[in-house]
């Protein structure tokens, strides 16, 4: 039973590990010094630093610094995107770092895909083991399957309801009357290499489920070639 659940638990494990790290914080920014030039009737105020932005998020995403720069009239929050620039003043190497973690923006995507094929296929490879090598009943590799399938994406479900969420619960006012500029610096003040750590290790789980199947596949195909 072992051989059969080990790939199953991995692929899950893998699957797990990718919507945590998807949900770490990578990069904690401290904001610097904030210039503007709108008349004074505007309000423009940043959020406390840090800043913090995850695997796939940047600075230059105009989605998440709108809801780190506000800019308001009468008390109306105006939309940035609408005309209104900000420019961030960032070293080298942290726009490069932050450009990487913008590249990765689909790589937890593309991971929790290959994981789910992982797991169609260790579920596949575990009745292979239950019902061709242990010669159980297909009953009882529905019932192995359903106990497990419900005991690993109950902890991925607690995941996703308890996850960060973002409200978007704001009337914004056009204020296409005046088009000014925000400029402020940021500088990364913290790496989580946590994160990092943690995404490695959904790899290598999906890395281990898939040789694990093909290793026991190859075993299986040997040992009976040796018997013939």
């Amino acid at each position: 039973m072992k051989r059969a659940l080990l790939p199953f638990i991995f692929a899950v494990s893998g699957l797990v590990l990718n919507i945590w790290a998807s949900s770490m914080p990578l990069f904690e920014w401290q904001v610097g010094t904030v210039s503007e030039d709108y008349p004074p009737d505007y309000d423009v105020h940043l959020t406390p630093s840090p800043w913090i932005t995850r695997l796939g998020q940047s600075l230059d995403d105009k989605p998440y610094i709108s809801r780190k720069v506000f800019i308001s009239i009468d008390q109306i929050p105006c939309w940035i995107e609408m005309g209104h620039k900000i420019t961030i003043e960032r070293s080298t190497i942290d726009k490069r770092l932050d450009l990487l973690s913008r590249k990765l923006n689909d790589f937890p995507f593309q991971l929790a895909l290959g994981s789910l094929l992982l797991i169609g296929l260790s579920i596949i490879y575990m009745w292979w083991i239950i019902i061709w090598h242990e010669h159980r009943t297909i009953a009882e590799a529905v019932a192995i399957t359903l106990i497990i399938t419900f005991f690993f994406c109950f902890p991925i479900g607690m995941m996703r309801l308890l996850g960060p969420r973002i409200s978007t619960d704001y009337f914004f006012a056009m204020c296409n009357e005046y088009s000014g500029t925000v400029s402020f610096s940021a500088e990364i003040s913290k790496v989580h290499y946590e994160t990092l750590i943690t995404m490695l290790s959904a790899i290598l789980a999906e890395f281990g489920a898939l040789s694990k199947m093909i290793f026991e596949i190859v075993r299986t195909i040997t040992r009976r070639k040796n018997f013939e």
